[in-house]
């Protein structure tokens, strides 16, 4: 009984150690998690590039508005050139005037009146791939608050079976001393001393290895939740362990698809390669935009003879423009989005039967974990009657203390087996 133990404990992942002050802090498993949404540096870094994938989206927008731009103008000529006078009628006609102080002011308004409907598939396209980023956020997310329940569940687990293990030395340090004054009076084998002497420095051993997980999970803990290193957390239990209320195990799989972000995430970029094969499919429009200009100009070249003051004028366009080799071009450009467009949905049904084995798998392990549950239980009550059982028939000199110590050991076991248990199930449930 004492190597099962001594194994289970050993089980758990051996980092090295740190030297550091004591710093206490009580924490709940739900403030854990939302220290651990606040200081996440990878949800961070999702937030930013949401933040400038919304600013790429503006630009799109705004791309979509009448570019309007106002042009002024001063230029100086040289007055080495002769003006060219012309004679009608006894009157004499200067044809170019020398105006050497020139000005120009313009306004122009651009509109594009349609691309194909390249403009707005575009704009379309960028705004669902925005929200597959937010949602890919959610599923960091998600990730984040499942990561951070299971270094809680695991630092309460481990919390546990230093304090359990911890009672069994002071236990069996006890059954040492009763041995070893039976040893002293003849009634018990110097061997029997030595067992139980040999399952304390296993508990040792046990201890300190739980004691060096306990000190990194701690540092973890203090990282991930933007706390001091230092820091020796006091796990507050409130809320966990309760029983959970399932539902069917469809309505169960129809939730998950519902509500997993990744799959939202999927089907966002799907309609976005579907606006992309749209763009490619635009190349084969014309395209037709329009435009207006206002001058005020001195002197205005429209003037015949110019004259050396501000004189406005307008005008107004409309402009068509077809590209023939697009015709050809186009062709691999819509192959391609094509494949795209298929790869996406391929890729939303890979998510869709991931998450459904997901949802199985811990569906099993939820109905194992409970199942295992009652057992742990059961163990503990039947660990906790033979235990009972060689302490009279110790006393009854009708049996070994080691066999009690032994006994011990597996109530000690069936305890840390019960909490494990308790954990798995509330980590499948997150």
């Amino acid at each position: 009984m004492i190597k099962p133990l001594f194994t289970f404990l050993t089980c758990c992942i051996v980092f090295p150690g740190w030297a550091q002050t004591v710093a206490s802090r009580t924490l709940r498993m739900d403030e854990a998690i939302q220290l651990g949404l606040e200081n996440s540096k990878q949800l961070k870094l999702s937030n930013a590039r949401t933040q400038a994938f919304q600013a790429k989206v503006e630009q799109l927008k705004n791309t979509l508005i009448p570019n309007l731009t106002l042009t002024s103008g001063y230029t100086r000529i040289s007055d080495n050139i002769s003006p060219f006078n012309v004679t009608f009628g006894g009157n004499t006609q200067t044809l170019n005037p020398q105006i050497l102080n020139q000005y120009t002011n313009r306004a122009s308004i651009q509109q594009a009146l349609f691309t194909g409907f390249r403009a707005v598939e575009t704009l379309r396209q960028a705004e669902f791939l925005d929200k597959a980023i937010q949602l890919d956020a959610e599923k960091d997310k998600n990730e984040i608050r499942y990561n951070m329940a299971s270094l809680f569940l695991n630092l309460y687990k481990l919390q546990n079976s230093l304090q359990t293990v911890q009672e069994n030395q002071k236990l069996s340090q006890s059954r040492l001393t009763d041995i070893q004054n039976m040893v002293k009076s003849g009634m018990a084998l110097p061997n029997d001393a030595l067992k139980i002497d040999l399952t304390l420095t296993s508990l040792d051993v046990a201890k300190a290895e739980i004691e060096q997980n306990i000190q990194v999970l701690s540092f973890n803990m203090a990282l991930l939740t933007g706390l001091p290193t230092e820091t020796q957390f006091t796990l507050n239990k409130d809320g966990l362990f309760t029983e959970k209320q399932t539902g069917p195990a469809d309505q169960i799989m129809v939730k998950a698809l519902d509500a997993r972000p990744e799959l939202k995430s999927a089907k966002e970029r799907l309609r976005a390669s579907g606006a992309g094969l749209k763009i490619a499919k635009g190349t084969y429009f014309p395209v037709v935009s329009a435009s207006a200009n206002y001058y005020l100009n001195r002197p205005n070249v429209r003037e015949f003879p110019q004259q050396d003051r501000f004189k406005n004028t307008w005008d107004l366009g409309l402009t068509f423009s077809y590209n023939i080799t697009s015709l050809y071009n186009t062709k691999s450009q819509i192959k391609e989005a094509r494949s795209v467009l298929s790869q996406s949905e391929i890729q939303i049904q890979q998510i869709e039967e991931q998450i459904k084995m997901d949802v199985k798998s811990s569906q099993s392990a939820y109905e194992l974990s409970i199942r295992k549950l009652d057992l742990a239980r059961k163990t503990i009550i039947q660990a906790k009657e033979n235990q009972r059982v060689l302490a009279s028939r110790v006393k009854n000199e009708s049996a070994l203390i080691s066999e009690l110590t032994e006994a011990d050991v597996a109530v000690a076991q069936a305890e840390i087996n019960l909490v494990t248990t308790q954990t798995e199930i509330e980590l499948s449930w997150i």
